[in-house]
């Protein structure tokens, strides 16, 4: 059985290379493909990933430095 990989909004921001302060900055967030048991909005990476892409169209943002 294949494992399915979601994210919550904390690992959404990690998984970007932003904070959680600055995900939220961005004063949106994508359509979440799965709700929790508990109410959090869970997304796919792909999700992330073309939502990010979408927004940086948009903005003009380069993608965030990554740390070595």
């Amino acid at each position: 059985m294949a494992k399915t990989i979601i994210v919550s909004t904390i690992e959404l921001a990690t998984f970007l290379g932003l904070t959680k302060q600055g995900l939220y900055k961005r004063g949106e967030l994508p359509p979440a493909d799965f709700i929790s048991v508990g109410g959090r909005e869970c997304w796919l990476p792909k999700t992330a990933e073309a939502w990010d892409a979408t927004y940086r169209q948009k903005h003009g943002a380069g993608r965030p430095a990554t740390k070595n």
